[in-house]
C-alpha cells in the first residue's frame, strides 16, 4: 500500500519533460521509472507508463524479466490502483 500512496503522490507532483524516464522510487528489489508524457486524465481516471528495473531477475507465473513496462490507472479520490497492462522484457 505505501508503494501506492508514494506512486500517486510523485504523479500529482511531475512535471512535463521530453520523452525521458524520470525515476520515481528505489526499492530494496526493484527501480520504478515514470513516462511523463504518457500520463492522461480522463474525468476521475489517470493512466501512467512506469518501467520497473528489477535488480534480480524476476519469474513471474513461470516467465523471466529483468524489467516491466506497466500502465496504471488510479483514481487518485478514492486511492485506487488498477494494473491496465504489463510487459516483461529479459
Amino acid at each position: 500500500m505505501k508503494k501506492i500512496a508514494f506512486l500517486l503522490l510523485t504523479m500529482s507532483l511531475s512535471t512535463s519533460v521530453w520523452a525521458e524516464w524520470q525515476r520515481v522510487i528505489d526499492f530494496e528489489t526493484e527501480s520504478y521509472f515514470i513516462d511523463p508524457i504518457s500520463r492522461r486524465v480522463a474525468g476521475e481516471i489517470t493512466t501512467a507508463v512506469f518501467l520497473v528495473n528489477y535488480k534480480e531477475t524476476n519469474t513471474i507465473d513461470g516467465f523471466t524479466a529483468k524489467s516491466s513496462r506497466v500502465v496504471f490507472k488510479f483514481k487518485c479520490a478514492k486511492k485506487q490502483l488498477r494494473v491496465a497492462s504489463v510487459t516483461a522484457f529479459s
